[in-house]
């Protein structure tokens, strides 16, 4: 069943068109991904399905209602005042007025029970009933639970969610309306893994329609049963997740290079005939005469042969193809200044705490040269903050942190908040090098800064221009040590991947937090792990994956093992005769009780 069609559909702003002849066509339970580079009009699209904002050419046919469909923004409002409840609550402004006004009237009936009073809470008490309004109470408790919102989180104010959570309590929020059509936009930014396995099982289990934008590619492998991929042209669909698309656009291109290739050697076939046929009906025509008949039916000859050629390339340019075209990429490399020594940096039990809470404490390792670190761990564990030690942004509250003195260290901050925003691009960059303006101008080009953009200010940068900016930044750094907190934020699915070229030529190391599990997997040859006891395991992260597998099967092994003598030692103390001493009796009764405790606490582990 068809939930929602766009045909034809344009964009333009300020007279430059934005997108064209953008077609989709979504039916009821499929689960669909829209992607496409930085700036094409993902998000703008997204407004027009809505209706926040309209087309300047094409149609939409939805099934329902836009009131009936569910959307997750990247940015959406909240008062400061309202609680994880109340965020959720709002999703339906009546009821939760109407839940609103009931506390105060049963708080003023606590102090005076009016007949006014009265009759206003029976009044406003029997449309809540009318509403189902204790039904819908029951619905969001039930979600919250669902999605990890235990009872103790529900009066926690909504801005002290880390952001993974608010994510989670947004889906909470538009789920409890049970929505037709549910739209995401770029639902993953800044959730750390557990919280994006959480929400790609759920999508996972989803029954309904579900169209949204992302740039994470395990995600969308994990979750995309098709792929829509928006470009100034149009859309183009694909079937299954990111490997799949990938796979199917890198044949169709081969097809199309091979039938331009082809294309370009017949007209180059053609065009070579037609010049041989003129030429030899040039000598044929200028040898003849009335005296020489045959010349002259050479020359009629070779004018015919010239004509059929010249029919033969207009007709291939009529069904020309063009050349295939491919994605501009940012294009550089990184460089490091000369580094000998083994380790760059070494920490010795370190420890780092807020006041009183401790992040972190006792963890040890070194980066050395030429290794890629990848740090993992919740939102919360304490992932930036050790950056920002090894940058010596923040002290240590305990332990030592050795820097080599020869150790240049390049450092991408998540918030991106070490750029200058009154600054333009072109100043930001001049006060890195000597290089002249020219040079530098140069270089921003090869990061999609030309022209006028390179005098745009920082503070008017979208976040994925940001992005490139701090990358410049690396490239004039001549770093031998990256420090790298979220590099791949904000960037496009073209972008990340040619970052993580550029990370795999790099000379020098770095350390890595990312959510980007495809990096992680293909870069990494050592793992910090803040949530395993702060380990440092030697090796890639999928040989990091089986090896933690392998510790918990036999971690379960042992807990089994204890079982078993566990039981055995049950039943050696059932079958004792019970005891004529009332002390030895509650004695041996305890000792029961005990076991029966430890089995059943291991038994849940």
């Amino acid at each position: 069943m068809l939930i929602l069609k766009a045909e034809q559909l344009q964009k333009d702003w300020d007279g430059k068109e934005i997108f064209r002849d953008v077609n989709l066509e979504i039916n009821e339970g499929e689960h669909l991904a829209l992607i496409g580079d930085n700036g094409v009009g993902k998000t703008t699209l997204f407004d027009i399905l809505l209706g926040k904002t309209t087309a300047n050419k094409g149609t939409i046919y939805r099934k329902y209602p836009v009131a009936e469909w569910g959307v997750l923004e990247q940015s959406p409002y909240f008062a400061e005042k309202w609680t994880v409840l109340d965020f959720v609550k709002q999703s339906n402004h009546e009821l939760f007025k109407i839940n609103h006004d009931l506390v105060v009237l049963q708080a003023a009936l606590n102090k005076n029970d009016s007949t006014e009073i009265i009759e206003r809470y029976n009044r406003i008490y029997q449309r809540y009933l009318d509403l189902e309004g204790f039904n819908w109470e029951l619905i969001i408790e039930k979600q919250l639970k669902e999605f990890g919102f235990l009872p103790n989180i529900w009066d926690t104010p909504f801005t002290a969610l880390s952001g993974g959570q608010k994510t989670l309590a947004q889906l909470v929020r538009l789920l409890v309306n049970q929505p037709k059509f549910i739209l995401l936009d770029e639902p993953t930014n800044h959730l750390d893994q557990s919280v994006l396995k959480y929400l790609t099982d759920w999508m996972q289990g989803y029954s309904g329609t579900i169209l949204f934008i992302s740039h994470d590619r395990y995600f969308l492998d994990q979750t995309a049963q098709g792929i829509y991929e928006l470009a100034s042209t149009g859309t183009t669909r694909y079937l299954g997740g990111y490997s799949k698309y990938y796979q199917s656009k890198e044949q169709a291109l081969k097809a199309h290079l091979a039938q331009y290739e082809k294309q370009e050697k017949e007209r180059k076939k053609l065009q070579e005939a037609i010049q041989r046929f003129k030429q030899w009906y040039e000598l044929s025509h200028s040898a003849a005469s009335v005296r020489d008949p045959i010349a002259k039916k050479k020359a009629n000859k070779h004018i015919t042969r010239m004509r059929a050629k010249e029919q033969a390339l207009e007709r291939l340019e009529e069904q020309s193809v063009e050349k295939p075209k491919t994605t501009k990429q940012i294009n550089f490399n990184l460089t490091n200044t000369a580094f000998n020594a083994k380790t760059l940096i070494n920490l010795q039990d370190v420890e780092f705490s807020y006041g009183t809470k401790s992040l972190f404490s006792n963890l040890s390792f070194s980066i050395n040269r030429g290794e890629r670190v990848a740090v993992l761990g919740k939102n919360g564990a304490g992932k930036t903050t050790l950056l920002k030690l090894i940058n010596k942004e923040l002290t240590s509250s305990q332990g030592k942190i050795a820097h080599h003195p020869a150790l240049k260290i390049g450092y991408f901050a998540q918030e991106l908040n070490d750029l200058k925003i009154d600054e333009t691009i072109l100043d930001t960059l001049l006060g890195l090098s000597s290089l002249t303006q020219a040079e530098v101008r140069n270089i921003l080009a090869s990061f999609h800064f030309r022209k006028e953009d390179v005098f745009k200010k920082i503070k008017d940068l979208s976040m994925g221009e940001k992005c490139r900016v701090a990358s410049v930044k690396l490239y004039f750094s001549k770093a031998n040590l990256l420090v790298l907190d979220e590099p791949t934020n904000y960037l496009d699915i073209t972008t990340r991947e040619k970052i993580e070229e550029v990370l795999a030529e790099y000379p020098g190391a770095f350390i890595v937090v990312s959510h980007d599990l495809y990096l992680i997997k293909r870069l990494a040859t050592k793992i910090i792990d803040l949530e395993d006891e702060h380990k440092c395991f030697q090796g890639s992260y999928l040989e990091y994956l089986d090896h933690k597998s392998l510790k918990q099967d036999n971690k379960s092994i042992d807990v089994q093992n204890i079982i078993t003598q566990l039981k055995l030692r049950l039943i050696t103390l059932m079958n004792k005769d019970i005891p004529e001493v009332e002390e030895e009796k509650a004695a041996l009764l305890a000792e029961i009780q005990r076991v029966k405790a430890q089995i059943g606490e291991l038994s849940n582990q």
